[in-house]
């Protein structure tokens, strides 16, 4: 997740920039080269606006320690593995805060434990893991 979310950081971070630069520069220019410049300053705008709003979003996953299905189920969602902001960032982004937005360095751990005592789990995501952990080893895909 820390590789997604820091190309999505980066990515939105650059076409931010690009945007500022092209819309600050298509003032000074000539009328004609205002035309040519205005579909390149349309779509980078669009571009940045879009690549920041998504970036925004996975931050706030991040911070919730949230996936994209327990976002998107809230009736189902449990917070068990929310641990507090800087143990959020930390899981995804690695333990040494230096080195959070550099793609060097993971996190600790194998990412199966999560740090949470086994009662905290829900029942249905229990049953879940045990049902697709068995599904992958006998090969077969689930609705077969």
């Amino acid at each position: 997740h820390k590789f997604l979310y820091l190309f999505l950081f980066y990515s939105s971070m650059a076409t931010s920039v690009e945007a500022f630069a092209i819309l600050s520069q298509i003032w000074q220019v000539h009328p004609v080269a205002q035309i040519l410049l205005l579909p390149g300053a349309t779509l980078s705008g669009f571009l940045s606006a879009f690549s920041l709003s998504y970036c925004g979003f996975h931050s706030y996953l991040m911070c919730k320690n949230l996936t994209m299905v327990e976002f998107a189920y809230p009736k189902k969602r449990r917070q068990a593995y929310d641990e507090g902001l800087c143990r959020n960032l930390a899981q995804v982004l690695g333990d040494c805060w230096l080195f959070w937005l550099s793609p060097f360095t993971g996190p600790d751990g194998t990412g199966v434990e999560w740090g949470i005592e086994e009662e905290d789990v829900p029942e249905d995501s229990t049953k879940f893991l045990q049902t697709s952990m068995h599904l992958s080893l006998n090969g077969s895909h689930p609705g077969t």
